[in-house]
């Protein structure tokens, strides 16, 4: 029997893939206000900060795994940490409510699927209507949230994906502005075409171009001046 400030809410399968798609996973590598949001907006609250960093800096892996400049070493241990967030093993301590009300038997298996496919969790409210962590039991939540965002990475890079325009694999690169930046890019995502994404923004692409202009303009320079010494 509940209690008056108890729920148990289920999280569905169609739930984590409307947080986790190709564009929101890459967001959340790159930004960890958008992290952290997606987390509150799912549970309500935010769970302890340092448990959230741990994972969030374990997401910056996957920046590893993709960089051409990291050693086979380093993207060995990169991707074992990655695997241990998508064999987690379940957490199944919330029991649902059984409900015995079904009539047809399309309710009776939608009722059973929700049980069977679906990850549940116990919300504690205090008397101002905000959830009570200490007493809340949303672990489950958070270990498929969690699991789903690191497959989602891990796909992508294996080739799994595809892109739904140009039906060839989805990929992720570091933006093109290595020497300022370092952030995730869905090169071509699902419903891209044309060229692949080489930047994060128009920031990093202007400050990559102006220095290949630089280049440019040195390199023309130091041919004038090479030029007038043989001429000389």
């Amino acid at each position: 029997m509940l209690q008056p400030n108890e729920m148990i809410i289920a999280l569905t399968p169609s739930q984590i893939e409307e947080r986790t798609g190709a564009d929101d996973v890459v967001k959340y590598v790159n930004s960890l206000p958008a992290f952290k949001n997606m987390i509150e907006k799912g549970i309500d609250c935010l769970p302890d900060t340092v448990q959230l960093m741990k994972v969030w800096g374990d997401l910056q892996r996957i920046k590893i795994i993709v960089s051409k400049e990291s050693s086979s070493i380093q993207q060995e241990r990169a991707l074992d940490r990655f695997q241990e967030y998508m064999t987690a093993e379940k957490i199944h301590r919330v029991k649902p409510i059984l409900s015995n009300t079904e009539s047809t038997i399309s309710e009776k298996m939608g009722i059973w699927y929700q049980q069977h496919s679906s990850v549940f969790a116990r919300f504690w409210k205090d008397d101002q209507g905000k959830v009570d962590i200490d007493k809340s039991d949303f672990d489950g939540w958070l270990t498929e949230t969690y699991r789903a965002v690191f497959d989602r990475l891990y796909r992508i890079h294996a080739g799994l994906e595809t892109n739904a325009t140009t039906k060839k694999p989805c990929k992720m690169k570091i933006c093109g502005n290595k020497v300022n930046c370092d952030r995730l890019v869905l090169a071509n995502g699902y419903n891209s075409g044309g060229k692949e994404k080489r930047f994060c923004g128009g920031k990093c692409r202007n400050q990559a171009n102006a220095r290949k202009s630089m280049r440019k303009i040195r390199g023309l320079e130091k041919r004038a001046v090479n030029s007038s010494t043989i001429a000389v």
